[in-house]
């Protein structure tokens, strides 16, 4: 996350579930990093900003006249098995229950899941572990969610070459795109270009707005049937 929340602007026609009151909110800030409109455990992203708001920000361009909503589960500096059925974290079950509850509030219908962690997993000795994880998570969401075929937009981590997590970055990166290539609807999103704000894995504003935008983008195509 990024701490430049303040800079930009609230997005109309856009909504971030509310567990609290199971209802739908208009985003009054990017992320909505308020604790209240994000499931949070054990990490404050108060003010700041994720991939969520460009994400938004361009899929209300994209169909303008539909409601555009995204259920955003924010953990930080997690590894993967933190996010898994079973772990004693709960964020796995606090995030089935949330999307669940939100479908049968709304009737609206799930399209995809936006996912992006992996730093704490880029090291040699977990990134041989990443594959079996990263497939038993994918087959676990779709399973509870009754969504065989939902599509898994996984984003890449760091390329920015100017600090040492640069090396970490490009084989953990290397390894989702192998992953994602032998999976059925599990797609890649690239953050060739981004920028990080300082030695954290953390990008930047503009470059989280752009990565948001990113998975719009690809989001598009596979609604629209036309994703690589």
């Amino acid at each position: 996350f990024s701490t430049y929340a303040a800079d930009y602007a609230a997005i109309s026609n856009a909504y971030v579930y509310n567990p609290a009151g199971n209802s739908w909110a208009a985003p009054s800030n990017p992320i909505q990093g308020n604790g209240v409109n994000v499931l949070t455990t054990g990490y404050n992203c108060t003010g700041m900003i994720s991939p969520a708001y460009g994400f938004l920000l361009d899929m209300v361009n994209y169909y303008p006249g539909r409601k555009i909503a995204i259920i955003l589960s924010a953990y930080g500096g997690k590894e993967i098995a933190y996010f898994m059925r079973g772990n004693s974290s709960g964020a796995y079950n606090a995030t089935i229950a949330a999307a669940n509850a939100a479908v049968a509030m709304s009737g609206g219908t799930i399209r995809g899941v936006l996912w992006h962690q992996g730093e704490s997993d880029s090291d040699a000795g977990k990134l041989t572990l990443y594959e079996d994880k990263f497939k038993t998570f994918v087959s676990s969401m779709r399973e509870d969610l009754g969504l065989p075929s939902l599509p898994f937009l996984a984003g890449e981590i760091t390329q920015d070459s100017r600090y040492g997590t640069y090396s970490r970055g490009l084989a953990f990166n290397a390894e989702i795109s192998r992953i994602a290539a032998g999976m059925q609807n599990v797609y890649v999103v690239s953050s060739g270009g981004l920028t990080l704000q300082d030695t954290s894995w953390h990008f930047d504003g503009p470059s989280m707005v752009t990565f948001g935008q990113r998975y719009a983008a690809k989001m598009r195509d596979i609604l629209s049937g036309t994703a690589d």
